[in-house]
């Protein structure tokens, strides 16, 4: 048995062959080992191809999105046309707005402030000069948005103007208003518009019920300046009995266009 096993061995030399632990290693190879992540089902590893894959590792969060900021400040220059019977041609305007959440969460209630300064049409104004306006119309509001999909918010604002759209001079006493409603606005403040109803003085100088929209659409944005086109109304509920029915007081419709940050 010996001999017959020498002469095999001596002969699978001679004939070139490897020897069997030549050909199995005692200990595996990992050099060829190689690391995969993938959606593979259980926390064991699994052979695959020749190579070790390991388990799914937890995939990496999604970006959070960017957080609203708690405060906005926006700066916007144009013009406004009067459309109404005792006011026409385009006046100058600036107007200054600013919002600011008063809870930590977007869900929370937010404070809005906007002053609007106009001059006659006609006049030249200098926005770094607000002494070259001659009418200051100043409003302050709150708002809560409204829980669903839809960016929808109640409202409530009041506030004063120094001067009515047909008035050549400043008036003795302000014209105040206060109203409530709706408002509608894009995350981005790009589009915004607000529908109250309430008591008004703006018409003409006497309190009168009437229903309020005011807001402005982004037309364009170049190079961070961006183009808005502005408009507000007030329209009277009450008539009165002249011979037929009439509005107590005419309409004051605005429109114009307006550029700013």
């Amino acid at each position: 048995m010996k001999r017959l096993s020498a002469f095999l061995l001596a002969g699978g030399l001679l004939c070139g062959a490897t020897p069997l632990s030549a050909q199995v290693p005692l200990q595996p190879d990992w050099s060829n080992t190689t690391r995969a992540y993938g959606p593979v089902d259980g926390v064991a590893s699994a052979w695959a191809d020749g190579r070790v894959v390991e388990p799914y590792l937890q995939a990496a969060d999604p970006p959070s999105p960017t957080p609203e900021p708690n405060l906005r400040v926006s700066i916007l220059a144009g013009g406004l046309a009067s459309i109404s019977a005792d006011a026409s041609g385009v006046a100058p305007m600036a107007r200054i707005r600013t919002e600011a959440r008063l809870t930590k969460s977007a869900a929370g209630p937010s404070l809005h402030v906007v002053a609007d300064l106009t001059a006659l049409p006609g006049e030249s104004v200098a926005l770094e000069d607000p002494q070259t306006f001659k009418a200051l119309e100043f409003s302050a509001g709150i708002s809560q948005p409204l829980p669903g999909p839809l960016l929808f918010a109640l409202y409530a604002e009041g506030g004063f103007a120094s001067r009515l759209p047909a008035d050549t001079a400043p008036r003795d006493r302000s014209a105040k208003w206060a109203a409530l409603g709706f408002l509608f606005q894009t995350k981005d403040r790009a589009h915004r518009l607000a529908l109250g109803i309430g008591r008004d003085q703006r018409l003409s100088g006497q309190w009168v019920t009437a229903v309020t929209a005011s807001g402005h659409v982004k037309l364009r944005e170049e190079r961070g300046i961006s183009v808005y086109l502005v408009g507000s109304a007030v329209l009277s509920m009450e008539t009165e009995l002249v011979g037929s029915l009439r509005p107590v007081a005419r309409d004051s419709i605005r429109i114009g266009v307006a550029v700013g940050l």
